[in-house]
């Protein structure tokens, strides 16, 4: 919560040794700054979700942070986009994405049920394998894509531009959409149309 001066400072901990490590590319990740803000300040009705994976999270000194997930919540629209996981890389291949995955969408329902409404679709992007090569990203895209595919997404077959990330950058032609279920239910056009209007 924007509240909790324990849990931001662990989110900066963890931003810092996990986040930009696996985003090395500045515009491909949001500022600490534009975090810390949108939580204590949401823009246009959007809400944030941040998980963090660790140990003795309740205790400042003993803490250890080794995974962190955003998602942001468009609750003009009732749509969400899971938009970042990172783990530390002694911690993967232990099914912790599979669960940040799981918890976010949990943390998307509730901000949705917060605010009496039902949560229509939940989205992520990812670079298109047809696209990107596999040295031009932090991973092989294809890998990404089976592994989102193995934790229950699957491919929205529409066009899609990611809006510019920052004032001065150019959409972004090379991603793709992918989603998960909801109630054991991918979502329809009118689902997929709410995303597509809540993030731009």
């Amino acid at each position: 919560k924007a509240g909790d001066e324990h849990a931001i400072a662990l989110m900066r901990r963890a931003y810092h040794d996990i986040y930009v490590p696996a985003f090395p590319i500045e515009n491909e990740r949001d500022s600490l700054d534009k975090i810390e803000s949108r939580l204590q300040n949401p823009v246009n009705g959007v809400k944030r979700v941040i998980l963090l994976a660790g140990k003795n999270l309740d205790d400042p000194q003993k803490a250890e942070v080794y995974g962190i997930s955003i998602a942001y919540y468009y609750s003009t629209h009732q749509a969400g986009l899971l938009a970042y996981v990172a783990i530390a890389p002694e911690y993967q291949q232990m099914g912790l994405g599979r669960l940040m995955v799981q918890g976010r969408i949990k943390g998307l329902e509730a901000l949705a049920a917060d605010s009496g409404q039902t949560l229509k679709s939940v989205i992520i992007e990812v670079n298109d394998p047809a696209k990107v090569r596999p040295e031009d990203d932090s991973m092989d895209p294809a890998k990404r894509v089976a592994l989102f595919e193995k934790w229950g997404a699957r491919k929205i077959p529409v066009p899609y531009a990611q809006p510019a990330l920052a004032e001065g950058q150019e959409k972004c032609h090379t991603v793709m959409l992918m989603a998960y279920p909801l109630g054991g239910q991918y979502p329809q056009a009118e689902g997929v149309k709410a995303f597509v209007e809540g993030i731009y």
